[in-house]
């Protein structure tokens, strides 16, 4: 537990130094880790990590002295952002087929019909 201590020791003397600065390029940072994270991670644990970050951040920043209502919403917009960059990468994944799919002259999956009864 020590090694958390020293953490939190070390955010704190970032926060005072200024480093509300850096939070516009964590959050691009966390919009691209989001879009790496899509190309291997299934959907549920990717949303078990997203909870971990929550978490994690909800614990130093209020360890660092930061407002409960701040570190809330910090944590939602990391989360949104998380999330977002994984669904852009779905999103752009699916363009990418559908497009390569139509020029083959073959239907795109959405259009397939199920082999199952919709009974």
């Amino acid at each position: 537990m020590a090694g958390i201590g020293a953490w939190v020791e070390v955010l704190i003397r970032c926060r005072k130094l200024g480093a509300d600065r850096l939070m516009p390029w964590a959050l691009l940072i966390s919009f691209a880790i989001g879009a790496l994270c899509a190309a291997r991670i299934p959907v549920l644990h990717f949303t078990i990590l997203v909870s971990a970050v929550m978490i994690a951040y909800s614990v130093i920043g209020i360890a660092s002295g930061g407002a409960i209502m701040d570190t809330f919403l910090w944590c939602a917009a990391y989360a949104v952002l998380l999330e977002a960059g994984y669904m852009f990468s779905h999103l752009l994944y699916y363009m990418i087929v559908a497009k390569a799919a139509k020029r083959d002259g073959e239907e795109p999956a959405s259009k397939l019909r199920s082999r199952t009864s919709p009974d």
